[in-house]
């Protein structure tokens, strides 16, 4: 056998051996964060973090539930998503430092009453969620307030200008599309917490993590983190 059929063969086994060792990132859509064509803050993020410390991984984007079932059911792979979405998952995990901070408030339409708190509500009115925060939901609202469930915040949207839904509960900085479009109380705080990759308790999977932290606290340091955030850059504690 040749030296160049040698290095051939070895670099095509690199490229099978890489793909092997990709991780599985589960992931769902989130408004400017995490987007179809790949083009998402949090996915530019973890482009620069991937580069910087040579990491391999497959993001698979899929309806918040769905990734959420995949990565209870795929104990070698990760979920990038909310905090509270891992409420549904029993198995044990480990966490990135956190990629973003959110918050969760109430939005209505202009020239209704701004929703300040519980108090402005009442049991006939009707709140647009997300599919997979329920238990969330159920933690942080009032017993007798109904919930209706869609897959995205712009279903809710439509909904809410068709007079279906009295309010949205969405999530800062993804929901700034919409912010100038309807009215919330910044003061009226449900919730707030963070965005990280979250992955099932393995040694590789710990690497993955060591790493990705790393890389993390690198490009925070140099302001690489805050230009690639841009407009959603959210501080702790904000």
């Amino acid at each position: 056998m040749t030296k160049r059929y040698i290095f051939a063969l070895a670099a095509l086994l690199g490229i099978f051996w890489e793909k092997a060792l990709a991780l599985d990132i589960y992931s769902h859509k989130m408004e400017f964060l995490m987007l179809e064509d790949g083009s998402g803050a949090y996915q530019k993020l973890l482009a620069v973090l991937s580069q910087n410390a040579k990491l391999s991984y497959k993001i698979n984007m899929l309806p918040i539930n769905r990734a959420q079932l995949a990565f209870a059911e795929n104990s070698q792979s990760c979920l990038l998503s909310g905090a509270g979405s891992l409420d549904n998952i029993r198995h044990q995990y480990i966490s990135s430092l956190p990629l973003g901070f959110i918050r969760l408030h109430l939005f209505n339409l202009p020239g209704k009453t701004k929703l300040t708190s519980f108090a402005d509500l009442s049991a006939d009115n009707t709140l647009g969620g997300l599919i997979g925060l329920k238990k969330l939901y159920d933690k942080l609202l009032p017993e007798e307030l109904e919930i209706e469930l869609v897959n995205n915040d712009e279903q809710n949207l439509k909904k809410l200008r068709l007079g279906r839904i009295d309010a949205v509960l969405a999530f800062l900085p993804d929901f700034r599309r919409y912010q100038a479009q309807l009215q919330y109380s910044p003061e009226f705080v449900l919730y707030q917490s963070y965005d990280s990759v979250f992955c099932h308790d393995t040694a590789s999977n710990r690497l993955y993590i060591e790493t990705l932290n790393r890389a993390l606290e690198q490009i925070t340091a140099d302001n690489r983190y805050r230009k690639i955030m841009g407009e959603l850059y959210m501080p702790p504690g904000f």
